[in-house]
């Protein structure tokens, strides 16, 4: 069994390699590396970090593999823990500002986050496209 420091050492791992592999174009195995990054922090019962999880992970179904309803699925379990810690502790996370569903047939969510070339916000639908966190 994995310290708490070598979990938190191997989350960090985590995210240079899956930013190395974005970078790449290797979706595959930064979907991979998100999962990986999941596992960990159920581990630790991050909830903060799986929800990010959740979110990263659907971004990729969603604009990288096409896989839109796996994405929403993926999107519907982050939200779902942010609203339970916001519930639970009073404690308004700044991403489930990015993360809204609208609650209607259509399932769809928006995701709003800036976009790092120009760091201005935009908003898309997961039933179009979605970028990366």
């Amino acid at each position: 069994m994995k310290s708490f420091k070598t979990k938190l050492a191997w989350l960090k791992i985590y995210a240079n390699i899956g930013n190395v592999l974005y970078n790449q174009g290797n979706y595959d195995q930064l979907l991979d590396y998100h999962r990986r990054a999941l596992t960990i922090h159920e581990e630790l019962q991050d909830k903060v970090g799986m929800a990010k999880d959740y979110a990263n992970i659907g971004l990729v179904l969603a604009d990288i593999k096409n896989h839109k309803e796996e994405a929403i699925e993926s999107f519907s379990k982050g939200l779902e823990i942010f609203q339970e810690l916001e519930q639970n502790t009073g404690y308004h996370h700044p991403l489930s500002d990015k993360i809204q569903a609208d609650g209607h047939q259509s399932r769809t969510i928006t995701v709003n986050r800036l976009t790092p070339a120009s760091a201005s916000v935009r908003s898309k639908e997961v039933t179009l496209f979605l970028r990366r966190f």
